[in-house]
Parts: C-alpha cells; sequence; structure tokens
C-alpha cells in the first residue's frame, strides 16, 4: 500500500514516519533504512532533490526532537517539476556506519509540484528499518 500527502496545497516539506515501539517499549537497535518511493503523478507525488536530497531522521525516545542520521544519497536528481527516471516501487537505501536506538524513523524532504505549482505533495510506497 502507498500513502501520499497530497492535500492541494504547497508545503516546504512533508514526510512518512513509522513508530518501531510502543510507549514504554525499548528501543530498537537499526543499522538499514529502505525507502520505497510511491506514486508518480502528473502533479507531484516525488521529492524534489534539487535542493538537498530526502534524509532520515530518528526519535531515541518517545516524545523526543527529530535527529537527522543521513540521507538517501542513491535518491536521483529530481526537480519539482520533473522526477528525472525515477520509478514507482524504486528503493533507495541509508546504511549506518554504526547501529541507532530509535522508537521511530522518518524520511524527510521537499515535495514536487509537477506541472500544478500551487500545490506541492511526495508519495511512499514503504518505509522499512533493519537490524542488519
Amino acid at each position: 500500500t502507498g500513502v501520499v500527502t497530497f492535500d492541494g496545497r504547497p508545503a516546504a516539506e512533508d514526510w512518512f514516519a513509522v513508530n518501531l515501539a510502543e510507549a514504554g517499549s525499548p528501543a530498537t537497535k537499526v543499522t538499514r533504512v529502505v525507502f520505497a518511493q510511491g506514486g508518480l503523478f502528473h502533479d507531484g507525488g516525488w521529492f524534489d532533490s534539487s535542493r538537498g536530497k530526502p534524509r532520515i531522521q530518528i526519535q531515541r525516545a518517545a516524545d523526543s526532537s527529530w535527529e537527522t542520521v543521513g540521507e538517501l544519497t542513491d535518491y536521483p536528481a529530481t526537480t519539482a517539476t520533473n522526477p528525472t527516471g525515477l520509478k514507482s516501487g524504486q528503493t533507495f537505501t541509508l546504511r549506518l556506519p554504526a547501529p541507532v536506538e530509535l522508537v521511530a524513523l522518518r524520511v524527510i524532504g521537499i515535495p514536487a509540484s509537477g506541472d500544478n505549482p500551487a500545490q506541492a505533495f511526495a508519495s511512499c510506497g514503504e518505509l522499512e528499518a533493519f537490524a542488519e
């Protein structure tokens, strides 16, 4: 299943998050995060990487601040109006240099507008975290 942030309005950033632990549960150790691109539409659905690649952020504890741990460097050089060869379902991986304990993670970036500059949105097919 996929999800989009489409609401007919522009946005400075959009994100997709996953909570990995219930309140009071111990943190999960993660060494790899995978983002699968969601649907692509004439009016957006991807991240505009011309001003920075999508970033992976974590929360180390419930209600803690989001902390950037890396970016999806293999995400293509897209713009607000052109997905530049990006395909629905294409995956992008962040490998962390050491295990990180977290309770939530998200991918965050600048949404694209496609052929409608009055709005912008992103889409996500999957967001996964792995211990290995």
